[in-house]
């Protein structure tokens, strides 16, 4: 492959000449990103790292390639390198490797630029896009529920979920009480929400031989869903399903 590398310019009378050279006829090293310049590393929940993926350069010159630096610009970044000491000197055709990891920094789309710097007389510079997408890590799922009959009323009592699915801190915004009449219990509708841990289901068993319930810990998908929650519930009427998966992000199944 012919490639052309400037190396000076210059005037005489008042015209400029190029001068440029060859540098098929000169071993020279050529850096190249096996998996191309941008690289998605998929979801991940927030604060939470993912499995290190995989960056290969390979030297495609005739002449050995040094890698100087390898660089992330923002700081904090969501994604860490773990590279060898450098320089790293790759042979003609030879390749190396070296990870990142991606630890989501925000809700949404984290993105950030990696700078690799070699002796490349071309592309002293790689420019590599990394992306990824943060998720929020829901609640832990409710323990201990306790069901009890109360007359004509049916109470229900659970403890309170401190931790979300991958251990962190958390307190839920709100629980959701979920009740089916379904003999197959696959079927819910929402009964309440309540940040209390305890709610009674007044004249239950009037209305109802049998009766399955659920309670789940969720937190708002948005802080100015908290208002929306209260002029919903101003209403006095009980929140749909709908409302309901689009204050919390939740999904309830009721087809």
């Amino acid at each position: 492959m012919k490639r052309w590398l400037l190396i000076g310019i210059m005037g005489l009378f008042g015209f400029y000449y190029l001068f440029a050279e060859d540098t098929a006829k000169t071993p020279y090293p050529e850096i190249t990103i096996t998996d191309g310049l941008i690289q998605d590393f998929g979801s991940q929940y927030v604060g939470i790292p993912c499995n290190p993926q995989t960056i290969q350069i390979v030297n495609t010159g005739t002449a050995l390639l040094v890698i100087h630096n390898i660089m992330i610009l923002e700081d904090p970044s969501a994604y860490t390198v773990a590279a060898p000491s450098k320089p790293i000197s790759i042979p003609a055709g030879g390749s190396r490797q070296f990870t990142v990891t991606f630890t989501p920094l925000l809700l949404g789309t984290n993105v950030d630029y990696m700078y690799i710097q070699s002796n490349d007389p071309i592309t002293p510079f790689v420019e590599l896009t990394l992306t990824g997408v943060g998720l929020f890590a829901p609640p832990s799922a409710v323990q201990n529920l306790q069901i009890s009959l109360q007359q004509q009323d049916i109470q229900l009592s659970w403890d309170p979920v401190t931790t979300n699915i991958v251990g962190q801190a958390l307190t839920p915004d709100r629980y959701l009480v979920l009740y089916s009449q379904d003999t197959t219990g696959n079927h819910y509708w929402t009964l309440a929400v309540t940040p209390q841990l305890l709610w009674t289901h007044s004249g239950a068993v009037t209305y109802a031989p049998s009766r399955f319930y659920q309670v789940k810990a969720v937190m708002f998908n948005r802080p100015e869903d908290a208002l929306l929650l209260q002029s919903l519930e101003a209403s006095g009427r009980s929140l749909t399903n709908s409302e309901v998966e689009m204050l919390f992000g939740v999904e309830i199944q009721s087809e």
